[in-house]
């Protein structure tokens, strides 16, 4: 049997605390700070077609991580190239899941055109777009706008 020395037991404690003291530490990071997930949100650019944005939101459980969503889609572009699906002051009256269907209602404001923003139509689709390209466990989205359809299709 061979004896070690009591350097070598001395070393090894320090490396076993040092291990142990960083898993303690990216434990409590891990459980302090709130994880991200990175989103991709599309605007329409002026001269047509279609500009991507990147932002990284807090990932919370449920559908609020929808609802977080539409709140940062609703704030518009961050950049002055691209424009916004709907009016300044949009914002999210309730936002609920209900199976594979989202059922979105906005405020008031949505209505209110100008040469700032989309037109209903435009801003209404591009809404639909970007919750169903962002969250794939839904199939359809049902916007209103102060309780009433915000765009329907006529057969």
């Amino acid at each position: 049997m061979k004896k070690t020395s009591l350097g070598g037991q001395k070393r090894a404690a320090v490396i076993i605390l040092g291990l142990w003291l960083l898993f303690a530490l990216s434990s409590a990071a891990f459980l302090l700070f709130p994880r991200s997930v990175r989103r991709v949100f599309f605007f329409p650019a002026p001269g047509g077609g279609l500009y991507a944005e990147t932002r990284s939101l807090a990932n919370p459980e449920g559908d609020s991580g929808i609802g977080r969503y539409v709140d940062e889609l609703l704030l518009g572009p961050a950049g002055s190239r691209c424009v916004p699906l709907f009016a300044p002051g949009t914002r999210a009256v309730s936002c609920f899941r209900r199976g594979r269907t989202l059922y979105l209602d906005l405020s008031g404001e949505a209505l209110f055109a100008g040469n700032t923003v989309s037109p209903l139509k435009e801003g209404v689709a591009g809404l639909k777009k970007n919750i169903l390209r962002n969250f794939r466990g839904l199939s359809e989205v049902n916007v209103y706008i102060d309780g009433r359809a915000a765009y329907e299709e006529t057969p």
